[in-house]
């Protein structure tokens, strides 16, 4: 769990100098258990959870981005194909029209 956590860290888009310091401190921090943590260890702790916290707000914002760029796309294909569908949906409407007549 460490290491997917250190992996995370080093991942994320925290300033070199703040990942080195968690990657320095992660196993002496996250492996402590809550109620025995220095208060040097909760800081890294709280660091850590702020840095993952933001990417996770990134990673969510990417995806809606992604939900907006498909649905807009596929907006503008169903008005493409609305326009494309347009024109022969009036002759076809002429022609039934001229049909009953004949």
């Amino acid at each position: 769990m460490i290491q997917r956590v250190r992996d995370a860290i080093s991942n994320s888009g925290a300033p070199a100098v703040v990942k080195d310091m968690i990657n320095i401190s992660i196993d002496y921090s996250l492996a402590v258990e809550k109620k025995s943590r220095h208060k040097f260890q909760e800081e890294v702790v709280e660091t850590i959870a702020t840095i993952l916290s933001d990417e996770e707000e990134k990673l969510v914002q990417g995806i809606e981005d992604i939900k907006d760029a498909v649905e807009k796309s596929d907006l503008e294909k169903l008005h493409k194909l609305q326009l494309s569908i347009l024109p022969r949906l009036q002759r076809v409407r002429k022609q039934k029209h001229w049909q009953r007549y004949m």
